[in-house]
């Protein structure tokens, strides 16, 4: 019983310690997400003036994906701060 104690109290501790930071880490991706994105949609809009241009499946499938990844991620750190019970 004691035992369980002190590992209950250790992923709490770890919790706490890593909360923070990989909350940071979540939201410079999903603002890293954002500029890619827009970067992307940008270019393609003025692509008569900066010769860049995608075809539209590139371009739906790279967005599609990247919100994917991005999504993705957020499950698995949010399942790591708020694990279910056991």
């Amino acid at each position: 019983m004691d035992v369980e104690r002190v590992g209950i109290v250790n992923e709490r501790e770890l919790l706490r310690k890593f909360r923070e930071p990989m909350v940071w880490f979540l939201a410079l991706l999903s603002v890293l997400w954002l500029v890619g994105c827009a970067a992307l949609l940008f270019l393609q809009g003025f692509s008569r003036f900066s010769h860049f241009s995608l075809p539209d499946s590139v371009l739906v499938a790279a967005i599609t994906t990247t919100t994917a990844n991005v999504l993705a991620m957020l499950v698995v750190v949010v399942k790591f701060i708020f694990p279910g019970r056991k």
